[in-house]
């Protein structure tokens, strides 16, 4: 998917009529209270411009809007007449400040890099690209997005090397079922049996039928044949291709991948998970490393996992927000690392969505979709959920190591946060305090 287009912001006249009257052309007669007729005559009172100026004398428009045809358009914003008359915004792009443009649906964040898939499923990714990470057939960093190249990506995900290193890696869901990688490899991460990096995006072989992917530090997994899940990399043994995960139902209806465990929601509404549970981010207390999905005990009513470096967080219910595993990385104001069982983050209601970092953690929630983060507070974070000034209405949000970015509604990508790398997007590697527009998404 690969769509750019560029569009003047300048508004050309051909096909519009925009007359901007002044004070010359209208006259004032003693028993209209001083306000302005057209000179034309009584013919023309139609036209009339009223006392905030909101109609054009020569299109009949109110203010700020072009005739084009029989309609009153707003040229910076009509998808049919997109900064000038006849210009037609094709294959669902939006028309914003004149120009059309794709909107993006969802972010995708590794430690240094940054992604976003678009509503006609392109994929623009930024910063560091040292294992070839954005995709574009480079190994040189971008400060801003550049393409991707694959086509047809219904979603995806992105991690980051945990150790001294700026390399990454994302995989896609493509509208076939098949799964795609790129990136760093030194674990088998790409599924494609080799430890090569590929700064082009591959399939995954024996991979069919997928409907979500995870990453991992060293592994993936992926939905595949109507609910089971295969992982990839190395996790317990060197897998590097594709293995089915024993212990789990065949009903699974997402996955999610923290630095060393995953977990899955199923149809029932239940949660398993596997892999490392040193600060109990499996959720059973035992602290005990499972090779094999186990059930989350009293988790029920789920719909969204996300899996941390030492935690973990299911959305339940009506969008109650249930954590469990290192307690500092919780939002419950705690600084101790002691594990802890699924606890309800009473702070928080109506969350639809919910993202993690190594020990960092965002949510959306409430009607006005408002972002709200939190961390460990020796860190430098919020113990509890802190709103994120400055962002609402939005749409996915994503944590790097560092950073994070969020889609909102209009469109748009905002991110914040470190950037060494320019996994920001803004062109350049000053850090952000506050979220920040990316630049150059199409």
């Amino acid at each position: 998917m690969r769509r750019s287009v560029a569009v003047s912001a300048i508004l050309l006249l051909s096909g519009c009529s925009l007359v901007v009257p002044g004070p010359d052309d209208f006259e004032y007669g003693a028993g209209d209270g001083g306000q302005p007729t057209d000179a034309g005559g009584p013919d023309d009172a139609g036209t009339q411009l009223d006392s905030g100026g909101g109609r054009d004398s020569g299109t009949g428009c109110s203010a700020g809007l072009s005739r084009c045809g029989s309609d009153c358009v707003d040229t910076e914003a009509s998808a049919d007449h997109c900064g000038e008359c006849g210009n037609r915004c094709e294959d669902g792009r939006v028309c914003r400040d004149g120009a059309c443009f794709d909107p993006v649906e969802a972010v995708s964040v590794g430690f240094y890099h940054s992604c976003a898939v678009t509503q006609s499923r392109s994929v623009f990714c930024w910063g560091s690209n040292e294992a070839g990470q954005l995709g574009n057939r480079s190994f040189v960093r971008s400060l801003e997005p550049v393409q991707v190249e694959i086509t047809d990506v219904v979603t995806m995900d992105s991690y980051g090397r945990f150790f001294t290193s700026f390399a990454g890696y994302s995989c896609a869901v493509l509208g076939s079922g098949e799964v795609d990688c790129w990136g760093m490899n030194y674990a088998g991460q790409l599924g494609d049996d080799s430890m090569d990096p590929s700064n082009v995006p591959r399939a995954v072989p024996g991979v069919s039928g997928a409907a979500d992917v995870a990453t991992s530090n060293e592994f993936a997994c992926a939905v595949v044949d109507g609910g089971a899940i295969d992982c990839w990399g190395t996790w317990f043994s060197d897998l590097h291709s594709p293995e089915r995960v024993p212990g789990l139902v065949d009903d699974a209806l997402s996955v999610d991948a923290g630095l060393t465990h995953a977990c899955s929601v199923h149809s029932s509404g239940t949660v398993s998970c596997w892999g490392s549970n040193a600060a109990g981010q499996l959720g059973d207390e035992s602290r005990s490393d499972l090779w094999y999905g186990e059930p989350v005990p009293s988790i029920s009513g789920a719909v969204d996992v996300a899996a941390g470096g030492t935690h973990t967080c299911a959305i339940v219910g009506d969008g109650d927000l249930v954590c469990w595993g290192a307690a500092n990385a919780l939002g419950i104001g705690s600084d101790s690392d002691a594990a802890m069982p699924p606890t309800r983050i009473s702070a928080l209601s109506e969350v639809v969505s919910v993202a993690t970092g190594l020990d960092r953690t965002c949510a959306i929630h409430g009607s006005g979709r408002q972002v709200s983060c939190w961390g460990p507070p020796d860190g430098g974070e919020s113990a509890t959920p802190r709103p994120v000034e400055g962002l609402e209405q939005a749409e996915s949000i994503a944590l790097g190591r560092e950073h994070a970015c969020a889609a909102v509604a209009d469109g748009r990508v905002l991110c914040w946060g470190a950037n060494q790398h320019g996994q920001l997007g803004d062109g350049s590697t000053e850090d952000r305090a506050a979220p920040t527009a990316v630049l150059g998404l199409p």
